[in-house]
């Protein structure tokens, strides 16, 4: 299906090959995605003699969803009208991204900025905003020239050695957002093989040595060099380097490519101040560099979605395998699709172009080759067990887990992801039901229109635990009611099944949403819920041993023959919702003024003082006059009042009505912001991490006194320092959001002892909380609040302490509402003194020595305060893992240390003292 948009980017007409009545088809169209540049053009035909051609105009736009369910959208560049035998309209359009080619990013020089950092930089005066972004740690950028942004973002995307893809998303009939996403990798590591004589039709390996280097000079900014920095691989460095060598090369690449033991040499410029920096990078560039460009040109066929079969999935960006056992020796690569055709009209056209060839060994060995001619030979014996391997195939086949299935909740791809039916792990796609196009549609662009008694069964099955609460959601309308009254029912639920798949019902589902609810075309839009937990015979609860549940609905039940428009199916766990509900629901209950007053009254205290104040012989014998006896009553009820008093109940009825009036915005804050806290390292545990300083140096404490409020760390200014730091926060949906934390200030003075946090937004400052110079030290910690009412998208946090000020920040919180909540990590993170763990990695510090194991995207590696040349304390990097290398800078081994076909054991006898060096057992 493609959406036809006008210049104002407004869907105006919509073709398609489903068939139906007066849709227009297309034919012809090829979408050309190229990995390298990011961008993709889309080509394709339509009969010139259909009304909905006078509707595509150059300006304009086309859209589609990729294999993938992602929404892409083109510009339309170039159209051709031929009439003839045949008459017919050629267009042509390219990434609505090209467009981001008329803007223009200044000169500027950005210094350790992640990749989101960037992209917001150079997307922040166009219509695009930055999407998913893998995090790829922090580089130095200097834009110099007016350059167009799409080529600063594919430069920037070479920098950071991401790639990157533009997509967009349309609510009700019109583009909503347009996002730039920059990844660490786009496809999968798919073990797909590219087979010659199976799916490639032709090989051809061309080799060049012009661009070999065995050694690179490294050239940093203003013409910096990396003598002054010294490596070796006996510290643990992957590599030497000595210290006055402006240099550095690869042995093993001398070895191979160099003349007569004389380096290849070559040079790389790299935009940086720091020496070890340019070092680093020098040296990777190398590693790219000191092998010969070995390229293949190869004609490739798609089997996926020609053959129908899944395993043959090939997308842009895939790791995948070549495979030509006609090459002597056999040809074994890896290769990366690099370009991408795509022909949804006819996918016998789709093709790829792989690149990134990375020579792999083979792990057949002659041996088992030799095996493998000893079972050709059994051929014949082997035929007589054909049926017992199909009925294994076959149970493997049943057996295996649900792996990347696609639920489309909204029905933007109609009902081929929903089956008519509802058993076995693997369903056909249903037959039935035509996509409607909506502006109404809540989800998405499109409705799902069923026609008569129809019953579809989501292909996903969803694996569940009974004891969580889960929700449905379903929204839909009649629009042409049945004949026959009665006959226009809805039934809304989930059949349930066990772990092979089976259906334990018999049939009846659990329709626990809607049981045959009568729908009409008067009803408008309908809205459809409903919950169930637990296991039991109610329809509210799975059957004894549920493994597994499908989202199942029927329009037009008992044959009823009108016509019924379904916008979404919702399916969600709502666990934690449904706790966080009981327990709000809870505390409104206990802190009600009569059920305050019922604890008052119950309590032994207050009972104790009562059965004192109005014992009836005590007021017979001392209390003889109605004056005396109602002062006495006065004085009870005073008691009474100052007990009820002492509860605060005026604090806990403002906070039942606090609780009350935020209980929909907690349940929003918990589902949307990811963790509660929007502030990453809000404490310092790790550091100045995801903070930028803008001046001086703010410190990190740990200590138990922090520990018992909680955080456990906090930001510490010193008197004589002056620093300031900040972090950027999106604040999305133009909601109330509230910052708080706790200081400490233990030191002031009237010109420059101001301390606290500000909050930015725009570059102008919102608000200050904390104490200003002059106004006095805190009486220990003291918490500070204030509520954010902005329409921004991104406000900017900045803890500041001028020179005169001493203080502890701590609980720094930046949530979602009108209420300060207790202070949590960010999502994603886990820190205390000795674990930090985060989008960055996980590190994890010792206990007995300084140092630390880092587990990361870049690396697996252990670090040490160990003694260099000079006798000085160095952190060291004394462990790595290198794919199948390990590489450590000592190693003790107690007993053994085997390496086929031997094996080293240590020897001491009076004769000898040593190794013995002994075949494996």
């Amino acid at each position: 299906m493609i959406y036809v948009l006008n210049r104002h980017e407004q869907v105006v007409a919509i073709l398609t090959n489903n068939g139906s009545p007066n849709s227009c088809p297309y034919y012809d169209d090829v979408m050309k995605e190229s990995l390298d540049t990011g961008m993709s053009s889309y080509e394709f035909k339509v009969p010139s003699n259909h009304n909905v051609t006078d509707l595509i105009e150059e300006g304009g736009y086309v859209a589609r969803t990729d294999l993938d369910g992602n929404l892409v959208m083109f510009t339309i560049m170039h159209i051709e009208e031929t009439h003839g035998a045949t008459s017919e309209i050629f267009v042509y359009a390219e990434t609505a991204g090209m467009e981001l080619l008329n803007d223009i990013v200044r000169p500027a020089t950005l210094y350790s900025k992640e990749a989101e950092y960037v992209l917001d930089f150079l997307l922040q005066d166009t219509r695009w905003e930055r999407g998913h972004v893998d995090y790829f740690g922090v580089e130095n950028f200097s834009f110099e020239e007016y350059k167009n942004v799409v080529g600063t973002l594919q430069d920037v995307a070479n920098t950071f050695g991401g790639e990157l893809q533009f997509r967009i998303k349309m609510k009700n009939g019109v583009v909503s957002h347009r996002y730039v996403d920059l990844l660490e990798q786009r496809g999968k590591d798919t073990k797909k093989r590219f087979v010659y004589g199976k799916d490639i039709q032709s090989i051809k390996r061309t080799i060049d040595m012009s661009n070999v280097a065995t050694a690179l000079i490294g050239i940093g900014t203003d013409g910096l060099t990396f003598k002054t920095v010294g490596y070796y691989k006996s510290n643990g460095n992957p590599f030497t380097k000595p210290v006055n060598q402006d240099w550095v090369g690869d042995e093993d690449a001398l070895q191979r490519y160099g003349t007569q033991g004389k380096h290849i040499f070559g040079t790389f410029t790299y935009e940086t101040s720091e020496p070890e920096t340019l070092l680093k990078k020098t040296w990777a560039e190398l590693q790219k560099r000191k092998n010969p460009q070995i390229s293949y040109e190869m004609d490739v066929s798609l089997l996926e979605r020609m053959a129908d079969i899944e395993e043959e999935a090939v997308r842009l960006g895939d790791t995948v395998f070549v495979v030509d056992t006609t090459f002597s020796p056999a040809l074994y690569l890896e290769a990366r699709v690099r370009e991408l055709e795509t022909c949804f009209s006819d996918p016998g056209k789709d093709r790829c172009v792989l690149g990134n060839f990375k020579v792999v060994k083979s792990n057949i060995t002659s041996q088992m080759r030799a095996v493998q001619m000893k079972l050709l030979k059994k051929e014949a014996t082997w035929d007589t067990v054909k049926d017992a391997l199909d009925v294994a195939t076959q149970t493997r086949e049943e057996t295996k887990p649900i792996v990347d299935s696609y639920y489309d909740g909204s029905f933007q791809n109609g009902s081929s992801n929903w089956s008519q039916t509802g058993i076995g792990q693997t369903t056909p796609p249903a037959q039935v039901g035509t996509v409607a196009p909506s502006q109404e549609a809540d989800f998405g662009a499109n409705t799902l229109q069923l026609q008569g008694e129809q019953t579809l069964f989501s292909k996903n099955a969803f694996p569940i635990s009974t004891s969580r609460t889960y929700k449905v959601a379903f929204r839909v309308r009649q629009i042409i009611d049945p004949t026959v009254p009665g006959t226009s029912g809805v039934l809304v639920g989930v059949a349930c099944l066990d772990e092979n798949y089976n259906d334990i019902t018999g049939g009846t589902h659990r329709f626990f949403v809607a049981n045959n609810v009568q729908l009409a075309v008067a009803d408008d839009w309908q809205v459809l819920s409903g919950t169930i937990v637990g296991e039991g015979t109610d329809v509210g609860t799975f059957p004894v041993g549920t493994k597994f549940v499908r989202p199942v609905f029927t329009v037009n039940y008992q044959n009823g023959d009108g016509t019924t428009v379904v916008d979404y199916f919702n399916f969600e766990d709502v666990t934690a919702k449904v706790e966080m509900d009981n327990l709000l629901n809870e505390l409104s209950i206990r802190t009600e003024k009569n059920a305050l007053i019922q604890t008052v009254m119950e309590s032994e205290e207050y009972k104790v003082q009562m059965g004192q104040k109005v014992d009836t012989t005590y007021v017979k014998e001392n209390f003889v006059d109605n004056e005396t006896l109602s002062s006495t009553v006065s004085g009870i009820n005073n008691s009474v009042d100052d007990k009820i008093a002492g509860l605060e109940i005026t604090a806990l009825k403002q906070r039942v009505t606090d609780v009350e009036t935020k209980a929909g915005e907690i349940d929003f804050k918990f589902t949307h912001s990811g963790g509660v806290n929007l502030l990453k390292n809000s404490v310092g545990f790790a550091g100045t991490d995801f903070w930028t300083p803008i001046s001086g140096t703010i410190y990190t404490l740990q200590n138990d006194e922090l520990a018992q409020l909680g955080g456990g760390s906090g930001w510490w200014t010193k008197v004589g320092t002056g620093a300031s730091l900040e972090q950027a926060v999106s604040v999305p949906n133009s909601n109330n959001y509230t910052l708080s934390f706790f200081m400490n200030k233990t030191a002031d003075n009237a010109t420059d002892g101001r301390v606290g946090i500000e909050i930015y937004g725009e570059g102008k400052l919102i608000t200050f909380m904390g104490k200003d110079a002059g106004q006095g030290t805190t009486k220990g910690y003291e918490q500070f609040t204030y509520t954010l009412d902005t329409e921004l998208n991104e406000v900017t946090v900045r803890i500041v302490a001028g020179t005169g000020a001493e203080a502890v920040l701590t609980n720094v919180m930046f949530n979602m509402g009108q209420i300060a909540l207790q202070w949590t990590l960010a999502s994603g993170e886990v820190y205390n003194t000795n674990v930090k763990m985060d989008m960055n990695g996980i590190r994890v510090n010792s206990n007995s020595y300084k140092g630390y194991t880092a587990i990361t995207p870049q690396e697996f590696s252990g670090y040490a305060e160990v003694p260099d040349e000079n006798n000085k304390l160095v952190m060291t990097r004394v462990f790595s893992l290198n794919k199948d290398v390990t590489e450590v800078s000592k190693l003790d081994a107690d007993k053994e240390i085997s390496m086929s076909p031997v094996k080293i054991v240590p020897v001491q006898s009076t004769s000898y003292t040593g190794w013995a060096f002994i075949a494996l057992d």
